[in-house]
C-alpha cells in the first residue's frame, strides 16, 4: 500500500539525487559484529522475518521516484534478506568481502532496502554484518534493532514463539503526524523560532572558523585524528555535569566549543548537531529515517567559568532539541534562505554512549564491533570543507575523532584543538 513520508525521507532522496549530500549519513549505512560462536541460520531467519513484519520502516520502498510528493510503498510480507559468503583464506580478504556486501547501493525502488551478511569461518567465530539505505534508517533505531533481534533470535532458537511485547510504532503514522504538526500550531513555532534565528546567525551549518584553506590548487589527503580520555576523568566530568545539572552531551559539547574559541581567538563558534528528531509521541521506539543536524551557535564571551560555559551550551542544546526540524526541507517551503547560504567550511558533530553497541549479544554469545575500514576511513569525507566529529563513550573512557581533509583543515591546528579539547575536560575536576 502506499503510505506518507517524513520531509526527512524527501529531503535526503532528493539531495543525494541532485549530488548535494554534502551532510548527510552514508548510503547504505552499515556495522558488523564479531561473535565467539556459531549463528543459527534458521533462528537468525525467522528473528529478522519477526522484526521486518514488526516494523513497517523495513518493508519500505520508493518504486516512483519522480512522484511529486515523493511517496513510499509497504509491503504487506517480506523476504528476508541473508546473504551468506563462504569464509576467505585470510582475514584482511575477509574485511573486503563483508565490506563489500554490506556497502553495496539499495535500488530505492524496490523492497528490502536493508541486509544482513552471515560469515562463519569455523564453529568458534561468526561475522553478522547488518546494512540498510539511510532512507528507513538511522543510527538510533539500529539500536532497537539489535535489542528487538537479541530477543527473537534468542527465543526462535529456543523454538518458542517470537514475542517482542506490543505492537511498534509504525513509521506511517510518524509521517502522518509530523505533516499535520508543521501545518498546526507546532510548526508555526518552529517556524517563527527560525525565523528569528537565520537573521541572527546566517549560514547553515555555521560556518567553521578551525578552517585554513590552502587553496584550489593544493591536493589534499583524508586524516584522521583522536585524542582518548579515560575513565577516571570522565568520572568526574559526569559528576561536574551532575551538580551543573547539565547532562553529559552538554558538557561534552561546551568543551569542544571551548577549545574552538581558544585556537580561533573569536568567542563565537559553531558547529552543526545530529540530533535524534524524535520529537513527537510514539516515535521512541519505532525504526526509520529520524535523525537529522541543526545548527548550534554559542557566543562564550564573559563566560570564564567551565560551569557557566556547560549552562549555556545546554540552553542552546534545549533550544535545539525543542525547535529542532529537518532545516533542508522545511525552510524553503517557509521561505527562509537558511538553506542557500551554505557554509563551505563546517562541522557535523555526533555523540554516541556505544555501551549499548558493545554490549549486543546473539543467542548469549557476546558481539564485538567488527570494523571493516582501515581508520582513516570509518567515516566519509564529502567534499574538502566538512569536518566529521565524533564522540564516543565506553566503558574505557571518551574517545573524540576528527576526520577531516588536510587541505581545507591543517594537521596542526587540528591537533591543537582536539588537545585543548581533552585539556578542557580534564580539568573539570579542578575547576
Amino acid at each position: 500500500m502506499f503510505e506518507s513520508v517524513t520531509s526527512l525521507q524527501e529531503e535526503t532522496w532528493l539531495r543525494s539525487f541532485e549530488g548535494t549530500d554534502l551532510t548527510g549519513a552514508p548510503r547504505p549505512v552499515s556495522a558488523c559484529w564479531e561473535l565467539d560462536g556459531a549463528v543459527d541460520e534458521n533462528a537468525l531467519s525467522e528473528a529478522l522475518y519477526a522484526l521486518a513484519m514488526r516494523h513497517e520502516g523495513l518493508r519500505r520502498s520508493f518504486p516512483w521516484l519522480s512522484d511529486d510528493p515523493l511517496r513510499a510503498w509497504v509491503d504487506s510480507d517480506v523476504v528476508v534478506p541473508i546473504q551468506v559468503l563462504e569464509a576467505a583464506a585470510d582475514e584482511e580478504t575477509a574485511r573486503r568481502d563483508l565490506l563489500d556486501a554490506l556497502i553495496t547501493p539499495f535500488d530505492a525502488r524496490a523492497a528490502p532496502l536493508w541486509r544482513v551478511v552471515l560469515v562463519q569461518p569455523s564453529p568458534s567465530r561468526s561475522y553478522v554484518g547488518f546494512s540498510a539505505d539511510h532512507m528507513i534508517c538511522d543510527g538510533i533505531s539500529l539500536k532497537t534493532f539489535l535489542k528487538e533481534l537479541a530477543l527473537a533470535y534468542g527465543q526462535a532458537r529456543e523454538g518458542k514463539p517470537i514475542d517482542l511485547g506490543p505492537p511498534a510504532p509504525a513509521y506511517s503514522d510518524f509521517a502522518r503526524r509530523q505533516r499535520d504538526a508543521f501545518a498546526g500550531a507546532w510548526g508555526e513555532e518552529r517556524r517563527a523560532f527560525w525565523t528569528e534565528y537565520v537573521s541572527k546567525h546566517g549560514k547553515y551549518p555555521p560556518e567553521c572558523g578551525l578552517a585554513h584553506p590552502r587553496g584550489a590548487d593544493a591536493p589534499g589527503n583524508r586524516q584522521l585524528l583522536k585524542v582518548h580520555i579515560d575513565a577516571a576523568s570522565m568520572k568526574e566530568a559526569n559528576e561536574a555535569a551532575r551538580q551543573w545539572r547539565v547532562t553529559k552531551f552538554a558538557l561534552v559539547t561546551s568543551t569542544l566549543l571551548t577549545a574552538m574559541s581558544h585556537v580561533t581567538g573569536d568567542s563565537r563558534a559553531g558547529l552543526s548537531l545530529d540530533i535524534h528528531g524524535r520529537l513527537l509521541p510514539g516515535a521512541g521506539a519505532g525504526i526509520g529515517l529520524f535523525s537529522h543536524g541543526v545548527p548550534l551557535n554559542v557566543d562564550l564571551a564573559g563566560e570564564l567559568y567551565a560551569r557557566d560555559r556547560a549552562r549555556a551550551v545546554a540552553d542552546g542544546l534545549a533550544e535545539m532539541l525543542k525547535y529542532g526540524v529537518p532545516l533542508r526541507g522545511a525552510c524553503p517551503k517557509w521561505d527562509l534562505d537558511i538553506t542557500r547560504s551554505h557554509a563551505s567550511n563546517f562541522i557535523l558533530y555526533s555523540f554516541n554512549a556505544a555501551q549499548w553497541a558493545h554490549h549486543f549479544q546473539l543467542g548469549g554469545v557476546p558481539a564485538r564491533i567488527y570494523k571493516l575500514r582501515p581508520p582513516k576511513e570509518q567515516r566519509p569525507i564529502w567534499h574538502p570543507g566538512f569536518l566529521d566529529i565524533e564522540a564516543t563513550e565506553t566503558p574505557e573512557g571518551l574517545t573524540v575523532e576528527a576526520h577531516f581533509d588536510d587541505s581545507t583543515y591543517a594537521l596542526p591546528r587540528m591537533k591543537e584543538w582536539l588537545d585543548r579539547t581533552a585539556h578542557e575536560i580534564r580539568s573539570l575536576a579542578i575547576e
